[in-house]
């Protein structure tokens, strides 16, 4: 997270934060939108500014993270912008999960993990054919 955005972060009021996630958790998980606009220009012109949803972690017993930290902030950066903050990261989360499981099968039972020529054709038609196993399990 760059400094700017971290600054633009802690401006946001308190009462824009909303609560998502589990309710049970050890920590609490808060969300909410972040008027940003970064400072590098984008490469092409027509296209839509993005959306800033900013997560707040906090621990439920007040107690310090690892780092000396009360509270821990993370963003998510995104075109999507007719759904609600929470709906946003629940489906964020989810995806990361699942693509995870899909790069440990392909490198560890599928063989992707290691090219086995210098040639980019011969790797890039492995990788395509590890793919296809995946695929087709």
């Amino acid at each position: 997270m760059c400094e700017a955005l971290h600054k633009a972060i802690g401006k946001v009021a308190e009462e824009a934060w909303k609560a998502y996630g589990a309710e049970d958790a050890a920590e609490t998980g808060e969300c909410a939108e972040v008027r940003f606009v970064p400072g590098e220009k984008s490469g092409q012109k027509d296209t839509q500014p993005l959306r800033y949803v900013a997560i707040r972690i906090r621990q439920r017993q007040e107690s310090l993270f690892a780092d000396g930290s009360k509270v821990k902030y993370f963003a998510v950066v995104t075109n999507i912008g007719e759904w609600k903050a929470g709906r946003l990261i629940e489906w964020h989360r989810e995806k990361a999960g699942s693509i995870e499981a899909v790069h440990d099968v392909l490198k560890n039972e599928l063989a992707a993990g290691v090219m086995p020529s210098k040639y980019f054709g011969t790797s890039a038609a492995w990788l395509r054919l590890a793919v296809i196993a995946r695929t087709t399990r």
